[in-house]
């Protein structure tokens, strides 16, 4: 299986949410932090 990548949004009303992913994310998931636009060339760019 390959790894996950999420992208996470740094805003403060996120923040619950990311919190619980990260506290109940299966090994392999990894974290991104970043702008949604330079979140959304990594996905474009692979």
């Amino acid at each position: 299986m390959s790894d996950l990548r999420v992208g996470r949004i740094s805003a403060l009303n996120m923040f619950p949410v990311y919190h619980h992913l990260e506290n109940a994310a299966p090994p392999g998931v990894t974290f991104t932090d970043g702008l949604p636009a330079m979140l959304n060339a990594g996905v474009i760019d692979g």
